[in-house]
Parts: structure tokens; C-alpha cells; sequence
């Protein structure tokens, strides 16, 4: 799974969308019956700024096709 290096508003577009980041799963928590929260180590190499309610797009290659999904962001930076 990768991450894009910009991180998209709702309304505001903060940053171009140029580079992709490999990610690594730290956490999954289930949160409801139907949904999760997801915790990813920070790639070193990244300097991600971003804040809550801000979307993000993960990619990811299932049965050899890339494919793209946007998720928002439920954490403020401060929260780690």
C-alpha cells in the first residue's frame, strides 16, 4: 500500500499529488461495526503535514490492477 505525498481538502487542495510512498500498517482498530481506524508508520523519508478531516489517497495493486481510494484523516497531527 502507498500513500500520496499531498494531502487533499475537502474544499482546498494543499499540495500537488506527485509521489507515491510505500506504507507500513502499525495498527488496526476496530471502531464500530463497520469501521476501523488504521495506523501507518511514517515512511523517514516523508514530511507529511496534514490536518484532521483532510482526505488522503492510498493506493494499492489488487489482482494486478492499481487501484485508488480516498480516506479521511480522523487524527490531528499532535496525536501522532
Amino acid at each position: 500500500m502507498r500513500i500520496a505525498s499531498g494531502v487533499m481538502g475537502s474544499a482546498l487542495f494543499l499540495q500537488p499529488m506527485t509521489k507515491f510512498y510505500p506504507l507500513t500498517v502499525t495498527e488496526i482498530r476496530r471502531e464500530t461495526g463497520d469501521s476501523v481506524s488504521i495506523q501507518f508508520a511514517r515512511p523517514a523519508d516523508a514530511d507529511f503535514s496534514f490536518q484532521a478531516g483532510q482526505y488522503l489517497t492510498l493506493e494499492h495493486t489488487i489482482d494486478g490492477e492499481s487501484v485508488r481510494r480516498s480516506y479521511s484523516l480522523c487524527a490531528a497531527p499532535e496525536d501522532g
